[in-house]
């Protein structure tokens, strides 16, 4: 707009009412006028690209809602102020490098937990890789000290007569809820490889195979 007397002078509505457009918007001063725009990361509430002061206002896109597969597979997407970022799953490594990154920037591949650390199991165990994580198994004609739960760092693979406490078994065997001391354990693989619950250690454990997450 102009303001007239002897002389014209172009009023920059921009610069002298800083909030003219609303939050998150952007002002342009032109000649005798101005417009609106969202900034990157907002939507007009009317619609309109461009606009003029009480016309519209800028909301928040959430681009990860938006669009599921904006980071693509095996990464997390979160939504930021105006904007995203992209990370990859656990398990899975960034192909630029890049841990946080955009979409187009990077790709989230498995990678070789096994591979990477030999020893991850521990002693006396085999790795085996899986997409997006691995599993632990102890090799044949040894058990896991632990149970049916395999903990990193404290799992060790033992033969049975080091893992059984003297105990005699007495337990149900139908369910597995209760597997987790050592006593529970060898009753348990006692009574899959016999019908008769016996205190020696005259197992016949070969064909047995478990594995654990």
């Amino acid at each position: 707009m102009f303001f007239s007397s002897n002389f014209s002078v172009e009023i920059n509505e921009c610069k002298e009412n800083r909030t003219l457009c609303g939050q998150n918007a952007w002002c342009l001063n032109t000649i005798g006028n101005y417009s609106c725009s969202c900034k990157t990361g907002f939507r007009s509430s009317s619609g309109q690209e461009i606009f003029m002061d009480g016309q519209s206002s800028c909301a928040e896109i959430d681009e990860c809602k938006e669009n599921r597969t904006l980071c693509g597979q095996n990464a997390w997407c979160l939504n930021t102020i105006g904007n995203y970022s992209c990370s990859c799953k656990t398990g899975f490594r960034s192909s630029s490098g890049q841990e946080i990154f955009m979409d187009g920037q990077s790709s989230c591949a498995d990678f070789d937990e096994c591979a990477q650390n030999p020893w991850l199991c521990g002693p006396n165990a085999q790795c085996t890789n899986t997409v997006g994580s691995y599993t632990c198994s102890c090799n044949p004609g040894l058990f896991p000290n632990t149970g049916l739960e395999w903990t990193l760092n404290q799992t060790r693979c033992e033969d049975l007569t080091k893992i059984q406490d003297g105990k005699t078994c007495n337990i149900n065997t139908g369910t597995s809820s209760n597997l987790t001391s050592s006593s529970a354990w060898f009753c348990f693989i006692t009574n899959f490889n016999s019908a008769n619950i016996i205190s020696g250690y005259q197992l016949q454990v070969s064909t047995l195979i478990l594995w654990f997450l």
